[in-house]
């Protein structure tokens, strides 16, 4: 039967993603997080090799040797397209950086992938993905259909057992035989790092009221909203 791809959540380069109809020997999560630093040999995403922006052009040019005879030599060179150089296109070679989870069920494959990093700001504390590529953040409803519908996915994952983690991250597009690099988790900790991460709270979301809200951004409710009289 054909896969069949159905996309669950889209929204501020928060995705998750469900796949239909596969069938997979082993069951189990595995772990993507993309890194920048070149000297580690996990290397999955480097913007400086965004080519669908670049154009790169041989150019054949002919040199004087200091013997007093000609010859050619080919120079290659990297340069941004031309619809990138017109309309003040700049392009900014800090790139989103991803933590992205797949996991494996007996007939299906789950894919929740938010970012970690963009523009040297970390999610934290005081950072969620939703918050660090959107200045103007998310709007309430969108974080509680997200939990809804990562809550349905770990509750699939429990029902059927998985209970196995990749002990390597993933290099390959393709599953391999992964029968002696399995180590055994706890799909609850899976959901708890996600949930971590995402919302900021283990067990999800934890709505605020409005005078916690107030606070939580650093304002006053007795004094940053009192009507003060000209002097």
């Amino acid at each position: 039967m054909k896969t069949v791809k159905k996309t669950l959540f889209n929204k501020n380069s928060i995705v998750v993603e469900e796949y239909n109809n596969e069938k997979h020997i082993n069951h189990y999560v595995l772990e993507k997080i993309d890194q920048l630093q070149l000297n580690n040999r996990f290397i999955y995403y480097n913007p400086y090799n965004n080519d669908d922006k670049y154009i790169t052009r041989t150019v054949e040019e002919t040199k004087e040797s200091p013997l007093g005879f000609y010859y050619k030599v080919k120079t290659t060179h990297r340069e941004l397209k031309t619809k990138y150089k017109d309309n003040n296109y700049t392009y900014n070679s800090t790139a989103i950086l991803y933590k992205t989870y797949t996991i494996f069920g007996p007939n299906y494959r789950y894919i929740i992938k938010y970012p970690w990093s963009y523009n040297g700001v970390n999610i934290g504390i005081d950072n969620r993905p939703y918050d660090i590529v959107s200045k103007n953040g998310i709007e309430d409803h969108f974080i509680y259909d997200l939990k809804e519908v990562l809550d349905t996915i770990f509750e699939i994952c429990k029902n059927d057992k998985i209970s196995y983690k990749s002990k390597y991250y993933k290099r390959y597009s393709s599953e391999i035989n992964l029968d002696d690099k399995l180590i055994p988790i706890q799909i609850t900790d899976i959901k708890m790092n996600i949930y971590l991460d995402i919302f900021g709270f283990k067990n999800g979301p934890i709505q605020q009221l409005n005078n916690d809200k107030i606070l939580s951004h650093g304002f006053d409710l007795k004094n940053s909203f009192r009507n003060r009289k000209e002097k």
